[in-house]
């Protein structure tokens, strides 16, 4: 299939900076603060958050950006990041107002990003079986590396973004609207990868994340060479 003319339709978003640096880190009884409302009672899993006015402080206090990583891998943003994410209708999202704790954070108005939004992949493109899922919320039990994530539209609540509730809990995916959006807005805080090649993807030539910010877009080529589109994350431009 020629690269050139498909575009993926889904990705993984992920952190550009090394951690901590601009990380964000929230109080030691921080579990009093999760709820466990939306996990299965069997295996646990499904993604835990973190209720309102929750509090924070910074690992390392430097430079002032507009989208911090947290300790519970997700995502912090300023109220100008929320306001944008609004006004463009991107979906999938909830928002939580923090209390900055230390002094670098004071002057920031700061909201935790809960992904509400929900997909399911395809059990075959992760090598598991029967045995490898939980009887109870149809998740793994196991985390398979080396096999890629593979989309079904049919189990996608449609959102922009959204977390992957057959698999493990850590991923945060979105659509190429957001792609575009983080363009448009300059945003450098973020990489996105084709959700088809985000996880254990091995050695690979070319380039994994998707330069969102190059001069020129969209990108001659999405996947790295060696890498075969997943159809289910392909549409034409």
């Amino acid at each position: 299939m020629n690269q050139i003319c498909v575009q993926p339709k889904y990705f993984e978003v992920s952190w550009k900076y090394a951690w901590p640096e601009a990380g964000v880190r929230f109080p030691r009884d921080w579990s009093e603060l999760l709820s466990d409302k939306n996990r299965c009672p069997k295996c646990g899993n499904g993604r835990r958050y973190i209720g309102t006015d929750a509090e924070l402080r910074f690992r390392e206090p430097g430079k002032v950006r507009r989208i911090y990583r947290s300790s519970n891998h997700s995502y912090v943003i300023q109220d100008s990041v929320r306001k944008c994410l609004e006004k463009n209708n991107i979906t999938g999202l909830k928002y939580h107002a923090l209390k900055p704790m230390d002094e670098f954070g004071q002057d920031q108005q700061l909201n935790w990003l809960e992904v509400i939004g929900k997909m399911e992949v395809e059990w075959n493109s992760l090598g598991l079986t029967p045995n490898d899922v939980c009887e109870v919320c149809d998740s793994a039990k196991k985390v398979v590396k080396g096999n890629r994530l593979v989309p079904r539209d049919d189990a996608w609540d449609g959102s922009d973004f959204f977390g992957i509730t057959n698999w493990y809990n850590l991923h945060i995916c979105c659509t190429r609207r957001v792609v575009e959006l983080a363009r448009e807005q300059g945003w450098d805080e973020l990489r996105f990868t084709p959700m088809d090649i985000a996880y254990g993807f091995g050695k690979i030539r070319g380039p994994v994340y998707v330069k969102h910010l190059a001069k020129k877009w969209p990108p001659k080529q999405w996947y790295p060479e060696g890498i075969t589109p997943a159809p289910s994350n392909l549409e034409t431009a």
